[in-house]
């Protein structure tokens, strides 16, 4: 490497620390600005109503059937249902995604699993039809 490329090279990762830094004491600036114990103010009204209709959509999304009422009661009682809409996982990635959420707290029962597992992987497999 030639005298010249490594400056050049020494030099851009000089600038990149920089602002890394400077981004970082940005970030802890503002953070700064809300004193401890402050009430950060709620979402615009907007942005509620625009958050609802899309949760809206994404519950709507998913589909009737057997397995339906252990999401909402497993499932949705965490996440919103847009996380459940969007993923496409074959029967081992639903099957690691279900068992670290009962390891987190989910209340499924092991008589449960089997029709919640068959639900997720017959409407959001990696096959399955976009909802």
């Amino acid at each position: 490497m030639s005298g010249s490329a490594l400056l050049s090279t020494e030099v851009f990762r000089a600038l990149s620390r920089s602002m890394a830094m400077v981004l970082i004491a940005t970030a802890c600036a503002k953070r700064a600005a809300i004193p401890a114990g402050a009430s950060v103010p709620p979402p615009s009204a907007e942005l509620t109503r625009e958050i609802g209709v899309a949760e809206g959509a994404s519950l709507a999304a998913l589909p009737a059937g057997p397995g339906h009422d252990l999401v909402m009661a497993n499932c949705i009682i965490c996440h919103s249902a847009s996380m459940i809409v969007q993923q496409r996982k074959d029967s081992a990635g639903w099957e690691k995604t279900v068992t670290q959420m009962v390891a987190w707290g989910a209340p499924l029962t092991d008589a449960q699993r089997p029709e919640l597992m068959a639900y997720l992987t017959s409407q959001f497999g990696v096959t399955a039809a976009r909802h």
